[in-house]
């Protein structure tokens, strides 16, 4: 994992402030949370943990992006 920062829009940036995100290193994030997840137990539905990871790291992205642009 690595940070990332970026300012944010608007007055806030200008006046230094920033936010930050933690990220896999290289982007890889969207090809792991792809990978099938190991057996957790009798039952455990690998493709809807699957999907959750994907939303999960959707959102995650998409928040960073809304912090940056809504200044603050």
């Amino acid at each position: 994992m690595v940070f990332f920062s970026a300012k944010r829009a608007g007055d806030a940036g200008r006046k230094g402030d920033t936010v930050g995100v933690l990220v896999c290193e290289d982007f890889q994030c969207s090809s792991n949370v792809r990978k099938l997840p190991p057996m957790a137990y009798l039952g455990f539905d690998r493709e809807a943990a699957r999907r959750d990871r994907i939303v999960a790291l959707q959102l995650h992205a998409a928040g960073f992006v809304e912090a940056v642009v809504a200044g603050g």
